[in-house]
């Protein structure tokens, strides 16, 4: 039974958050001033203010990854439960790094 207060749900919110965190921080630590597109402060105004969304995106797209994953192994049930979880992690993550 997919409860809503079971512990893996903390290990859900707690592995987004810093899987976005990461991934936001390494996202400007790898554009840096290498990647200029049309203006230099512009481009990189602009790959700073959306490291986050992007980092989002990618945790949001390998939690239903993992979910379809464990469908398809036999290992657990598609839980949306474990997927709003995450979502919870990747909105306090970008709520806090704000």
């Amino acid at each position: 039974m997919d409860r809503w207060l079971a512990e893996d749900k903390a290990f859900h919110v707690t592995g987004s958050f810093m899987a976005v965190t990461v991934l936001a921080w390494m996202i400007r630590k790898a554009v840096g001033n290498d990647i200029l597109w049309y203006d230099p402060r512009a481009a990189r105004y602009r790959i700073y203010f959306h490291a986050e969304y992007i980092a989002a995106a990618l945790v949001f797209v390998a939690g239903i990854a993992l979910e379809l994953y464990q469908v398809s192994t036999g290992a657990d049930i598609f839980s949306v439960k474990d997927i709003v979880a995450n979502t919870d992690g990747i909105a306090l993550a970008i709520i806090v790094r704000r």
